[in-house]
């Protein structure tokens, strides 16, 4: 009987079939694997949500402004946190639609700074610009306490945000919030603009796995300035100084009062985690006639309970964190001679 001959179905598989299908395989096992790191850090990581609401300003000296009319739902900066509602107005700020010229029966005070100020992490009411408001009105003092906080500023940029969108609101008190990264040599950056590709945004936005990655390489990446720029913009500290003095310039030709807030004490300057190689606030403002509202104390007190007074795995003050530091700042607030003659001031018929 004759040898029947091997069917092609039952032939064995080629060196070139087999590679194949073994880097099918793995493109699989990495695709599915990277999807589930994906869905992992989904449920793990803030959504990013602040980075949604801003935009580059068209003045490179603000660098960075609030979409008007946003709103987005903010589940955290890094771990993901309880929830907190981000709207801003047709004006550019957070909180409600400003009645713009229909102030004249109460203080007006505007109050700039970063994350801080604008309450990262926290409802509008919560954050303690409204606070201070709030606060204000149980001392006697009926004002409109404006929140110009924007994310990522620092000194030079909440003074130039000041002069276009503060000044035009003529307020009778503009307070600047000084946090202690606000000294950071890497704020030079965003005097420029400086920062990354469109891509980068939309994948730090939409990308957890990405973003994981961009906060584990930010040591290496960020605080590390070239000594020229310094020649062309001058150190954090002379930036800040300049900007003090200019702010103060701003007050006497609009009318306006301008005190410096100091959220943290003078050690958090020092500390490279925050503000690497950094002179204190206080020690820079030694000389300057601007009215100073020191929170040290406040500061000191709240790291005493950090799980009472900040949003754990986000940095930034929680609901009590802000309650204490707008009522402080409002009773410090409230005894200032020259704020309380404006008061009269206001109040005369």
């Amino acid at each position: 009987m004759a040898g029947r001959r091997p069917s092609e179905s039952t032939s064995s598989p080629t060196p070139v079939t087999r590679r194949a299908g073994a880097r099918r395989r793995l493109l699989l096992s990495l695709l599915l694997g990277f999807l589930m790191l994906e869905g992992g850090l989904h449920i793990l990581l803030g959504n990013f949500a602040q980075s949604k609401v801003l935009l580059r300003s068209e003045d490179p000296e603000i660098c960075l402004e609030l979409k008007p009319e946003a709103q987005e739902l903010y589940t955290g900066w890094r771990a993901r946190v309880a929830p907190s509602h981000m709207l801003i107005n047709s004006y550019g700020i957070r909180g409600p639609e400003l009645n713009i010229s229909g102030h004249e029966e109460k203080l007006r005070v505007i109050i700039l700074g970063d994350s801080f100020t604008f309450g990262q992490g926290v409802d509008y009411a919560e954050s303690y610009p409204a606070r201070v408001g709030a606060e204000l009105s149980k001392l006697g003092i009926d004002a409109e306490v404006l929140n110009f906080g924007v994310p990522g500023h620092s000194t030079p940029q909440s003074l130039a945000f000041a002069r276009a969108k503060a000044a035009p609101l003529k307020p009778d008190v503009v307070l600047l919030s000084v946090f202690a990264n606000d000294l950071s040599p890497a704020e030079s950056y965003c005097v420029y603009g400086r920062g990354g590709s469109a891509l980068t945004a939309w994948l730090l936005r939409n990308c957890y796995s990405f973003r994981l990655g961009y906060f584990l390489a930010s040591p290496l990446i960020f605080g590390q300035v070239d000594p020229s720029d310094y020649a062309e913009l001058g150190t954090p500290e002379s930036r800040f100084r300049r900007a003090i003095s200019d702010l103060e310039e701003l007050g006497r030709e609009q009318d306006f009062l301008v005190g410096v807030v100091l959220l943290t004490d003078r050690e958090m300057f020092l500390e490279d985690r925050y503000c690497p190689g950094c002179t204190p606030a206080h020690d820079l403002l030694e000389g300057s006639q601007v009215k100073r509202f020191d929170l040290g104390g406040t500061w000191r007190d709240m790291q005493e309970d950090i799980p009472r007074f900040f949003i754990i795995g986000d940095d930034h003050l929680g609901s009590e964190g802000n309650r204490l530091v707008g009522r402080t700042l409002a009773e410090q607030l409230s005894s200032w001679q020259a704020l309380r003659d404006r008061v009269a001031q206001t109040n005369q018929p």
